[in-house]
């Protein structure tokens, strides 16, 4: 009797102290889950922004251009390829066909020539700066996201101070402002990319791809 006597109160406060750290532990797991997502999110190239007209169609993610030629560019180039040869006309149409980094790809669209005819490099720049910032916006979400994890489960298996509760708090309320803040910038820098495309009457189509309205 004596024994099961000590058993009891052991086993009630093994079960108290389990039922406390459990929701504790899962929180820490979803933290860190969704910094995964946001990795994946940020790092994998995948599309945040898709827009084409006649002339050209764009796949634009967080580090790169993938620059296509349009229906009417591969009708000008097949028509151009059957009536000459001529070096320089086959390099001005090759400019629509093109995988480049970020950096890379706001010049070209800066480029003095391009610049002339479709007025692309304001959009471009706002282009350039909103993927930027959304980089490290997600970057600090990431952080904030693992950090808030490993001071919940800090907290709850091995030392609780109010210190350590503020600080997960503090990591739990930054990353989802982080999220919202990057998000809400490449979305206002981002509006007006389609109006460049619409340029001398060209109908064209603008849409947010999965990456953006993943991190929404």
């Amino acid at each position: 009797q004596g024994s099961s006597k000590v058993l009891f109160p052991t086993l009630c406060e093994f079960r108290s102290a389990m039922a406390s750290k459990t929701p504790h532990t899962i929180g820490a797991a979803v933290c860190w889950f969704a910094a995964f997502l946001w990795f994946v999110i940020i790092c994998t190239p995948m599309n945040w922004l898709w827009c084409e007209n006649l002339v050209v169609r764009f796949r634009i993610n967080l580090w790169a251009f993938k620059i296509h030629k349009g229906i009417g560019s591969w009708g000008a180039t097949l028509l151009i390829h059957g009536v000459t040869q001529n070096e320089v006309v086959h390099s001005i149409m090759d400019l629509f066909e093109a995988d480049m980094w970020m950096e890379d790809g706001a010049a070209r669209l800066c480029s003095p020539a391009i610049n002339y005819i479709w007025k692309w490099c304001d959009e471009a720049m706002y282009l350039k700066y909103a993927s930027f910032a959304m980089i490290f916006f997600g970057f600090v979400a990431i952080m904030s996201l693992s950090a808030g994890g490993f001071f919940m489960y800090y907290y709850a298996h091995e030392h609780a101070t109010r210190t350590g509760r503020m600080w997960a708090l503090g990591c739990l309320i930054s990353a989802p402002m982080c999220g919202f803040l990057g998000s809400l910038q490449y979305l206002l820098l981002t509006l007006n990319f389609s109006e460049a495309m619409s340029n001398f009457g060209v109908y064209s189509t603008f849409m947010y791809g999965p990456g953006f309205f993943v991190s929404c």
